[in-house]
C-alpha cells in the first residue's frame, strides 16, 4: 500500500524508516511528505521545516508514539491515520492548510492520542475530521474559519473553538462522552448536525 501510494505521488518525500528522515532534518520546505510503515522508531521529528506544498500524510506507523514539526506554518493537507500508539503531536506553529475540494483537509484518527490542540491553525478551506480520538478536549484557540468540523466517534467531552466566525458544516456524531460544544464567536454556520451524543 505505501509502495502504491509513493508511485502516485512522485514528487513526495517517502519515509518508511528512521533512517529515511536523516536527509530531512535540515529541510525547510518540501512538495509532499508520506510517511507510512516505520517500525523501527518511536518518535518522527523535523524541527526544521517549515513548509509543505502538497500533503503530509502520516499513517499505519504501529511504533510511534510522538510526531513533532513544530515549526510547521503552512501544509497543503495533514492526516495523521490509524498509527495505533500514537500518543502526542506537536504542530504548534501550524497556522493554515490550503488544500480545497476535498472531504477533509485535517484529518486526525489515532485512538490513543491524549490531547489534540492546534493552538496557531486559523484557517481550513477544507474540512476538518476528529474521529476516534481518545482526548479528553480538543483545542483550536485561533481557528477563524474552515468549510467544516466534523467530530466522529471519541472520547472528547468539550470541543472549545473561541474564535470560529465562519463554518458551512458542524457535525458531531457517536461522542458518548460530549458534554459541550463552545462556539462563542460563530456568526454564520448552513448546518448543524448533532447526533448519538
Amino acid at each position: 500500500l505505501c509502495l502504491w501510494m509513493a508511485e502516485r505521488q512522485a514528487a513526495e518525500h517517502v519515509v518508511g524508516s528512521v533512517a529515511d528522515l536523516e536527509d530531512l532534518l535540515d529541510v525547510e520546505v518540501l512538495d509532499s511528505l508520506l510517511i507510512c510503515g516505520v517500525e523501527d522508531g518511536t518518535q518522527i521529528e523535523l524541527p526544521n521545516l517549515r513548509v509543505v506544498e502538497g500533503w503530509i500524510d502520516i499513517h499505519t506507523n504501529p511504533s510511534l508514539t510522538h510526531v513533532s514539526m513544530p515549526r510547521l506554518e503552512r501544509a497543503g493537507l495533514l492526516r495523521l491515520d490509524s498509527n495505533q500508539g500514537l500518543q502526542s503531536f506537536d504542530f504548534s506553529a501550524l497556522r493554515g492548510l490550503t488544500i480545497t475540494g476535498l472531504a477533509a483537509s485535517l484529518v486526525v484518527n489515532n485512538q490513543s492520542v491524549q490531547h489534540i490542540e492546534f493552538p496557531a491553525l486559523e484557517s481550513v478551506p477544507g474540512g476538518i475530521s476528529m474521529s476516534s480520538s481518545g482526548a479528553d478536549t480538543l483545542l483550536f484557540p485561533a481557528l477563524r474559519e474552515a468549510r467544516a468540523f466534523g467530530l466522529y466517534r471519541s472520547r472528547t467531552q468539550v470541543l472549545e473553538l473561541p474564535v470560529l466566525e465562519q463554518v458551512e458544516l458542524l457535525q458531531a456524531s457517536m461522542n458518548e462522552n460530549l458534554q459541550r460544544l463552545e462556539l462563542p464567536a460563530l456568526q454564520q454556520i448552513s448546518r448543524l448536525s448533532c447526533s448519538s451524543n
